[in-house]
């Protein structure tokens, strides 16, 4: 009887490492493992933005659609690569997000989680009011003249396109109508 209960115990124990290591290996194998490691990011480093995708996702009820970007009704959030502070696209360099207008493209209104148009930005593109991630800066580079308008806790609006703030402090939650 102990030797057929070692013998379980021992298969158990080996059904658990296999099971284990078939979950890590199957990690590695997501769909933008492969954008990770052409980037050069550590397995560290990947699982901290995955982390970080994990949360805005939750929060937005949106879809991954890139290693650090997720799509939700409405906008699509950018988060930092590691080892930077604003964020970007794979395809952009970071002197593309370093100067005016911050990587916010034409047409859009978009928020950045730290001052300075630093950290996750946020890209809104539907004039409709939209509940977005707390932010701290943003750039308005929609059509000349159009202003963005907010509400919440805080109700306030943009400057008229082109315009942006490296020092505006929304920390709740809130509904942004981009024009």
């Amino acid at each position: 009887m102990n030797r057929l209960r070692r013998i379980v115990l021992v298969l158990a124990a080996t059904a658990a490492l296999c099971s284990a290591q078939s979950m890590a290996h199957g990690a590695d194998k997501s769909p933008f493992a492969e954008q990770a490691a052409k980037a050069g990011y550590t397995g560290v480093q990947t699982a901290a933005l995955q982390a970080q995708v994990d949360d805005v996702v939750a929060q937005t009820g949106g879809t991954q659609v890139a290693l650090n970007q997720v799509a939700w009704k409405g906008g699509v959030t950018t988060l930092v690569l590691p080892g930077e502070t604003r964020a970007r696209r794979l395809d952009q360099s970071p002197a593309q997000v370093e100067a005016w207008p911050y990587g916010c493209s034409y047409l859009y209104f978009c928020t950045y989680a730290n001052r300075d148009y630093s950290g996750a930005q946020t890209f809104l593109y539907d004039c409709v009011s939209t509940a977005v991630l707390p932010f701290r800066s943003y750039v308005n580079n929609q059509t000349r003249g159009t202003i963005a308008r907010w509400g919440g806790h805080v109700v306030g609006q943009s400057k008229p396109a082109p315009s942006g703030s490296p020092f505006d402090t929304i920390t709740d939650y809130i509904t942004v109508k981009p024009c």
